[in-house]
C-alpha cells in the first residue's frame, strides 16, 4: 500500500478481489484491490513493456512488488 499511494495513483482506480493473499509466513491477508499497470522491463536497446496485474495490500514487506514467474517470461 505504502509503494501505491507514493505513486499518487488513486485508490479509486483499485478493483476489489474477492480471493484471499496468503503472506510468506503463511497467515492471510485481506488485498485492498488490483490494479493493471504498464512496466518496463531491461535496458535499451532490449527493452519490453507489458500490461501486469498488482494485488495491492496493506501490510509492512520487504520489497515493493513481487513480480512472478509468469510476467516475466511473457515478456
Amino acid at each position: 500500500m505504502k509503494a501505491f499511494d507514493a505513486m499518487m495513483i488513486g485508490r479509486k482506480y483499485l478493483t476489489q478481489v474477492s480471493y484471499p493473499v496468503i503472506e510468506f509466513n503463511r497467515s492471510t491477508v485481506r488485498s485492498e484491490g488490483n490494479i493493471v499497470l504498464p512496466v518496463r522491463f531491461g535496458e535499451r536497446p532490449t527493452t519490453r513493456d507489458a500490461m501486469a496485474e498488482f494485488i495491492v495490500v496493506d501490510v509492512p514487506l520487504a520489497y515493493n512488488a513481487i513480480i512472478g514467474r509468469p510476467l516475466i517470461h511473457d515478456t
